[in-house]
């Protein structure tokens, strides 16, 4: 084992025997990954968010606000065929489309199913105390 790490110190005393080797090899990667990364540059500015909001309901108003509350997004809330007009005119990268009758679907299919509820980062094998179900009723 003791032979592998001489082996090694001897590598690295090599490779950064110049000067160069050490600018190639250490600062320009830090030199590089500040320039790219954007550090000490403009804000990023807001992703532009079209929503057609075909539903009207009170499940599609909480779904546009939890968008908005995105501080990196700009939503919007328009027509469909604005929405279409400004995509094909590329004045915006996307828009999202909350069909009609989306809140009477989920609700009923949840009036079917029982559902679990976990944290996202919480195991498959969480103890049964710690579960919780929800179960809606007609």
């Amino acid at each position: 084992m003791a032979r592998i790490f001489v082996i090694a110190w001897k590598d690295a005393l090599v490779r950064f025997s110049s000067k160069t080797e050490l600018l190639f090899f250490l600062i320009l990667p830090v030199m590089f990954t500040f320039l790219l990364s954007g550090v000490g540059g403009e804000a990023m500015q807001k992703i532009p968010i079209l929503v057609v909001d075909q539903d009207a309901s009170s499940l599609s108003t909480a779904l546009i606000q939890v968008l908005a509350s995105n501080e990196d997004l700009d939503v919007k809330v328009t027509s469909q065929v604005e929405a279409i007009s400004q995509f094909k005119n590329r004045q915006t990268p996307a828009w999202v489309v909350i069909p009609s009758g989306l809140e009477a679907q989920l609700t009923a299919d949840l009036r079917q199913h029982w559902i679990s509820i976990r944290q996202p980062a919480t195991p498959a094998r969480m103890p049964p105390n710690e579960r919780f179900y929800l179960r809606l009723e007609r």
